[in-house]
């Protein structure tokens, strides 16, 4: 009933991750964003949901005609994600990793300043989980920032700049990620802390 968050202040990435599901953000395989000037209301985009309408990857990230330059940046993430060919299939077909792609794009398109995501590189193959931690930190690097949640840690305190670590619905410890973890990794920081619990 413990969990463990890693947070980031104003512009970078934000990750969240514990033992349980318990105070975590329930947003299975999805990805959102918060519009510019929307008073922090968040979309979060869930292509597949359309799935029983048989709507085709390309019409569930479109979302009509879309601009011209929406178009263009549905072809660089689809090419990038090397989906550009399965755009034209239903959704209904897409393996995992498949609709995990499609998510992606679908959040990006928008380019937004925030986005928050739950387990992102789950159902990934190497090259797209490459692909998405260079996005991610680009997002980061021109002002934006992320939060997502994962039980991996090593990623977390790979990708991450500052952390706060909640137990409990407390929060124990927070600052940079080397102020959280110090010489140890974050995995062990975090076992330490569950340890304490017992």
């Amino acid at each position: 009933m413990h969990a463990c968050v890693i947070a980031m202040a104003a512009h970078g990435l934000v990750g969240n991750g514990g033992q349980d599901q318990q105070g975590r953000t329930h947003n299975q395989g999805k990805y959102s964003y918060v519009k510019e000037g929307s008073a922090g209301q968040v979309d979060l985009p869930d292509p597949w949901q359309a799935e029983v309408e048989g709507v085709t990857g390309q019409e569930g990230i479109a979302c009509g005609n879309g601009t011209q330059a929406r178009q263009e940046r549905i072809r660089k993430y689809a090419d990038l994600f090397e989906l550009t060919a399965d755009l034209a299939q239903p959704i209904a077909a897409y393996s995992h990793g498949m609709k995990q792609k499609l998510a992606i794009i679908s959040a990006w398109l928008h380019e937004p300043k925030l986005i928050i995501m739950d387990e992102p590189f789950v159902g990934l193959d190497p090259k797209a989980a490459h692909i998405l931690k260079g996005m991610m930190r680009e997002l980061c690097s021109a002002g934006g920032a992320i939060f997502f949640s994962t039980h991996v840690l090593e990623v977390a305190e790979k990708l991450c700049d500052k952390v706060a670590i909640i137990k409990g619905g407390k929060l124990i410890r927070s600052g940079t990620m080397e102020e959280v973890k110090g010489d140890a990794s974050l995995e062990s920081v975090f076992l330490e802390l569950e340890d304490e619990s017992c």
